[in-house]
């Protein structure tokens, strides 16, 4: 990757889709493109994801797993 360059990182597990990327703009071109091709909705930020527990604030993501703990 270049300095510059945008990134976008996507994990798929069985029916569950997240993504996040470098830009704004990025994000939303991948998630218009998504539901045009596939029937998904938008859940908004993320709570759950198989099994992880996410906290989100401005600049900082917290994963935990409290329930197994």
């Amino acid at each position: 990757m270049n300095k510059g360059e945008d990134i976008l990182i996507v994990c798929l597990y069985v029916d569950d889709l997240i993504f996040m990327g470098s830009s704004d703009k990025l994000n939303k071109e991948f998630q218009n493109s998504m539901m045009q091709e596939f029937k998904m909705i938008d859940l908004g930020l993320m709570h759950y994801f198989i099994g992880m527990e996410i906290h989100q604030e401005e600049n900082e993501i917290f994963i935990c797993q409290l329930k197994y703990a």
